[in-house]
Order: C-alpha cells, then sequence, then structure tokens
C-alpha cells in the first residue's frame, strides 16, 4: 500500500478536527475530573512518603491538594493571594508570602510541595529556598508542565503511523528532552536529587473515552514527556 493510501486510511479513522477543537476548548466537565484527578495523584505522592508529615503548600490557592492531605499531616500553604489563603486556612496554616523569600526557618519542612506556581519563574532561586526549608533527607513533589500543552490530533496521528506505516518511523523532541533537562538540573544545583518521575496527564482538551484514553496511555508509556502534566520527587540530600 503506497503512502497516500496509508494517509487516507488513517485519516478515515481519526477524525482530526474533532480532537483539535476539544484540545483548544478549555473548562467543561470532563476536564475539571482530569484536574481533580491529578490533585488526587499529587496528593498521594505525599501520602506515600510517611505519615503526620509537615508539609509546605507553595503556591497553594485555596487548597485543592491541601483538603486531601489535611486529616493527615499538618500543611502550611503560601501564595500572594490573600483571598484564595482565606479559603485554604481552612485546611492549614495560610501565609502571604513570595516563593523566593519564605519566612520559614531552615529545615523545617519534611514535604516542600509545589505546583503551577513555577510557571514563568526563574527555577534557581525557587528551588534554593524549598531546599533552605527542607530537611536533610525531606522530599520535594513537583507538578510541572514539561511541554506546550499537546492538540490531540497530533498525538493521535503519531500512534496511527507508528501501527500502519511499514519501517522504523519515529518522532523526536528534543525540545522536550531540554526543558526536562533544565529542571532537573535546577533541581540538582540546588539540593534536591530526582527520584521518580512520571506522566499525570496527556492532553488538556475535555473530550474522553475510554478508547481514546487508552490510545493516549500507549504514546504516554512511551515517551513520557509528552504529557502535558507531570510529577516530579525529589529528596534533599
Amino acid at each position: 500500500m503506497s503512502m497516500r493510501a496509508h494517509l487516507r486510511r488513517l485519516s478515515l479513522m481519526l477524525p482530526v478536527t474533532p480532537y483539535y477543537r476539544a484540545a483548544a476548548i478549555g473548562g467543561g466537565p470532563v476536564r475539571r475530573l482530569a484536574v481533580w484527578d491529578r490533585y488526587a495523584r499529587l496528593a498521594a505522592a505525599v501520602d506515600a512518603l510517611g505519615d503526620d508529615l509537615l508539609v509546605l503548600d507553595v503556591g497553594c490557592g485555596d487548597g485543592p491538594v491541601t483538603r486531601m492531605l489535611a486529616e493527615r499531616h499538618r500543611i502550611v500553604g503560601v501564595d500572594l493571594d490573600e483571598e484564595a489563603l482565606r479559603s485554604f486556612s481552612r485546611y492549614g496554616l495560610a501565609v502571604v508570602a513570595d516563593a523566593r523569600q519564605l519566612p520559614f526557618d531552615d529545615g523545617v519542612f519534611d514535604v516542600v510541595m509545589i505546583g503551577q506556581a513555577i510557571h514563568g519563574v526563574p527555577l534557581d532561586p525557587v528551588f534554593a529556598e524549598l531546599a533552605r526549608v527542607a530537611r536533610s533527607g525531606g522530599h520535594i513533589v513537583i507538578e510541572r508542565a514539561m511541554a506546550i500543552d499537546f492538540s490531540i490530533w497530533p498525538l493521535m496521528t503519531y500512534w496511527g503511523l507508528r501501527k500502519r506505516v511499514p519501517g522504523r518511523f519515529r518522532l523526536r523532541t528534543p525540545w522536550g528532552r531540554e526543558l526536562w533537562r533544565t529542571l532537573r538540573g535546577a533541581l540538582e544545583r540546588n539540593g534536591f536529587e530526582v527520584i521518580e518521575r512520571e506522566p499525570l496527564e496527556m492532553s488538556t482538551g475535555p473530550l474522553y473515552s475510554r478508547r481514546l484514553d487508552a490510545r493516549l496511555a500507549a504514546v504516554a508509556e512511551e515517551f513520557p514527556r509528552f504529557a502535558s502534566q507531570q510529577l516530579i520527587t525529589g529528596r534533599r540530600t
């Protein structure tokens, strides 16, 4: 079968436009469920580190992750949004502060946790401050976007081509590797070692089906860096 025939067959199998539009649409109940699943996995990663931990939630917002941890751990939340902190205070101690200048003593926290708060800011000052307030042997848990969020259709197209085009077909993304190297380098320079890295979410689109989810999971298994959100766990050395 010719390449053109392969592509035609693929285009009939994959309705590209709906996937592309779904990836561009924000909100919706399914999207919210995906976000809450990320929060739950972030909380589970903290729970796995021990019991009755003193946890610093940096960029805590109104406490979507902390509310899943508050019954088992002691939580301190840091944010610049005072209104959000008023809601957070139901779950832990709320502190108005910048992640680059934390008002805590050295080596206080068992776990430091940070998510979207590190977007758009230099990593070294933040990680240096988190390393300062974390105890030796303590942990850092990060939810991090490792790349610009992918639309679903390029991933689906890639998956289809891998299965249907004869010969070797590989999609290379050196920029994705560079993003990971940047993050890992900043962690290591500031006193953390990376323990684990895993994909949290493959796409930001609200479209969901079991078949689609299985196909995206197959791509994520081979190329974890494609995940738009990833979970990184590290240890304070």
